[in-house]
């Protein structure tokens, strides 16, 4: 019977992890397209197509603008001597040198990276959130719910929210 059990349990996880590399299963190669940005001056010719490539059909963009737009920057950024230790620095510079007019491909690619969440700990912050404000005792919460997540998520060492809710 244990055995049984065993086996069910394992065909499931089995099931479940398949079903999950299916649904996610472009994402891998669609994100590391974006790497360029972050290995900008060191990035092979060859790479650098290949990527042009999956982020011009991912977005929607020209792709021979963006590597002509690539290709310039890199010319820039050489011919300035500038050196940078991070993709954050590099990032920074390139927003704060250049307008949109000159680079706007390439600088919303930067600013996309930038907004990208790292990890999933703010999304499930807030749904361990709105557990505790939304109970079965509570559960006619309809517009108020979002204020209270709102501020229960916004600072709560601020608010003191624990001691209110």
């Amino acid at each position: 019977m244990i055995e049984q059990v065993d086996a069910a349990k394992n065909a499931f996880i089995e099931s479940a992890i398949e079903d999950l590399q299916e649904r996610f299963s472009g994402m891998n190669e669609d994100t590391a397209a974006l790497e360029i940005f972050y290995n900008l001056m060191d990035t092979a010719d060859a790479e650098l197509e290949t990527n042009i490539e999956v982020l011009s059909m991912l977005y929607s963009v020209d792709p021979h603008k963006l590597q002509t737009e690539i290709q310039t920057l890199k010319s820039l950024l050489s011919a300035s001597g500038k050196k940078f230790s991070n993709y954050k620095d590099m990032a920074k510079y390139c927003l704060n040198t250049f307008d949109d007019d000159t680079f706007p491909t390439v600088l919303f690619f930067f600013s996309l990276i930038l907004v990208l969440p790292f990890s999933a700990a703010d999304a499930e912050r807030a749904f361990s959130a709105m557990n505790e404000i939304k109970s079965k005792k509570r559960n006619r919460l309809l517009e108020i719910l979002r204020s209270l997540m709102t501020i229960y998520t916004s600072n709560a060492d601020e608010f003191e929210v624990l001691k209110i809710i």
